[in-house]
């Protein structure tokens, strides 16, 4: 179950089952997976759970029914999750029985049965199974077990597990606590952008926090999970324990910060080694490998198991390391980038650009399908929490009538539970006809006031002026017809006048000429 700030693999409830698996590929022969845990364990002795991480080259979820799981265990007398796991091809530990790849469990009890916290790390090839159920494992000649505390009795300590595959097909385990008990009083050094240290600071007794000696300059508690919560410069930082470091986690920002426990030239807290396996326990080349977690909350009296960390890190400089990467996969991207220093001319860059234009439209596509398809997933898992929420209020309702007292069912629950409903509806449609009735009543204001608004002397004085005044436009634009036209004839009466008299004085010197 997705948390606000962890996932929570397990609750403290018995028979509880979680399955998380990662469906992106793992594309590196050199890489570490780093994840912090914790939680709680019975106070009883009797305490059966595990936990367990799996690294291996198939990825389960890709056969992975889950409606048809579902279906299996509601068929079950006893409604076993295991029951539905078996059925399906399934081990009760979450995963196939030809499973290749390396196992790290978690048990809370060791080989005697006995209540010490234990390690054990397996590698299979797939010609065996690894055991079940998986206290097994401890018993089997493969399995490399270690006594250790893997669950801190306090929740707000964490445990931090490494597995580190080697490009040489060797892996090794490793763990270290995250621990509170050094808090109080410690001093930190403080590098805003993880590299140039600051100032430092003390993380009082009191939970105050005092900057270069100043007191009172803030704030710190603990948070669950192995981190640290401080409130320093008036801003607040949530920091995740790594060691002898803490990293800056909220706010989300592109640099995080760091502080370090006394310094940056203070060693760093050392890594318990738990498993070594040799070279050529991978294929070299390492494959491609998936990883993911199961585990079993116990029979009777549950652990609490919570996802605080879980982080990939690739040390191969030579890959992306993750599948579905489309620029990095993409052959004519490759080709792009190599062919990038003979771009020398006008020409050559104008292909170059048009080739490059035509490569982010296609992925953009690409990340726009993948968009629509989280937007279809979204809509789907939100259906599917209507039909859940209406599902539990039927057995909240069912919960109810039943009294465990008599075995018997009660009509008169029922009846109240109908009541309730009755109300619920009446309170509803009064409810929403009192918002029609507004709706209504507010239509009918404003129509009324539009209706004043028109009425009123100074509309109709208004509209009386804008017609005079169409009048007398068109009335100027009438006399100033006439008076063209008037124009016009005076003007060729003129031009007629002193046509005749230029005619009769032309004749008059022609017979003077003449005589």
């Amino acid at each position: 179950m997705s948390m606000q700030d962890r996932v929570l693999l397990m609750p403290a409830i018995a028979n509880r089952h979680a399955f998380l698996w990662n469906k992106k590929v793992i594309q590196s022969t050199d890489f570490e997976v780093v994840f912090a845990i914790s939680g709680s364990l019975p106070r009883n002795t009797q305490q059966d759970g595990s936990l367990a991480f799996w690294m291996g080259t198939e990825d389960c979820t890709k056969n992975f029914n889950e409606k048809a799981l579902v279906e299996k265990v509601l068929r079950d007398r006893n409604m076993d999750w295991r029951v539905g796991l078996k059925e399906l091809g399934y081990s009760e530990n979450g995963c196939k029985p030809d499973f290749k790849g390396i196992a790290v469990i978690f048990l809370p009890f060791d080989q005697d049965r006995k209540l010490r916290q234990t390690v054990a790390a397996v590698f299979s090839d797939g010609t065996r199974p690894i055991p079940t159920p998986l206290e097994d494992v401890l018993k089997d000649s493969r399995a490399k077990v270690v006594t250790s505390d893997w669950l801190p009795d306090k929740n707000t300590a964490s445990t931090q597990v490494k597995v580190r595959v080697h490009a040489d097909g060797s892996i090794v385990v490793s763990k270290r606590q995250a621990g509170m008990a050094h808090l109080a009083g410690a001093v930190w050094s403080w590098a805003p952008d993880g590299q140039e240290v600051k100032g430092t600071f003390v993380l009082q007794p009191d939970n105050t926090l005092s900057w270069k000696g100043h007191p009172n300059s803030g704030r710190w508690n603990v948070l669950p999970g192995g981190k640290l919560n401080i409130t320093l410069f008036e801003a607040n930082f949530v920091l995740r324990l790594e060691g002898n470091r803490a990293v800056q986690e909220l706010p989300d920002f592109p640099v995080r910060a760091i502080a370090y426990l006394g310094g940056q030239e203070v060693e760093d807290e050392p890594w318990q080694r738990l498993a070594i396996f040799l070279p050529k326990t991978l294929a070299v080349p390492v494959p491609n490998m998936f990883y993911g977690f199961t585990g079993y909350s116990g029979t009777k009296f549950g652990m609490e198991v919570n996802l605080n960390y879980l982080g990939t890190f690739n040390h191969d400089p030579h890959v992306v390391g993750e599948d579905g990467f489309s620029i990095a996969q993409s052959q004519q991207w490759k080709e792009a980038l190599a062919d990038e220093a003979r771009f020398i001319d006008r020409v050559s860059q104008r292909e170059a650009i048009e080739r490059l234009t035509k490569l982010l439209g296609d992925h953009v596509a690409e990340e726009g399908a993948l968009e629509e398809a989280i937007r279809s997933d979204l809509v789907t898992l939100d259906g599917r929490l209507e039909h859940l929420s209406a599902d539990v209020g039927t057995y909240l309702a069912a919960t109810e009538a039943w009294s465990p007292e008599d075995g018997q069912l009660h009509a008169e629950a029922i009846k109240n539970h109908l009541g309730k409903v009755k109300t619920l509806l009446t309170t509803g449609k009064e409810v929403n006809e009192a918002a029609l009735q507004q709706a209504r009543d507010a239509a009918s204001r404003l129509k009324d006031t539009q209706n004043k608004r028109m009425a009123s002397a100074d509309a109709k004085q208004k509209v009386q002026s804008v017609v005079d005044q169409s009048q007398t436009v068109k009335d100027y634009a009438a006399a100033g017809s006439s008076q063209s036209q008037l124009l016009f004839v005076l003007i060729v009466v003129c031009v007629s006048v002193l046509g005749a008299m230029f005619f009769n004085r032309m004749r008059y010197y022609e017979k003077k000429h003449f005589i």
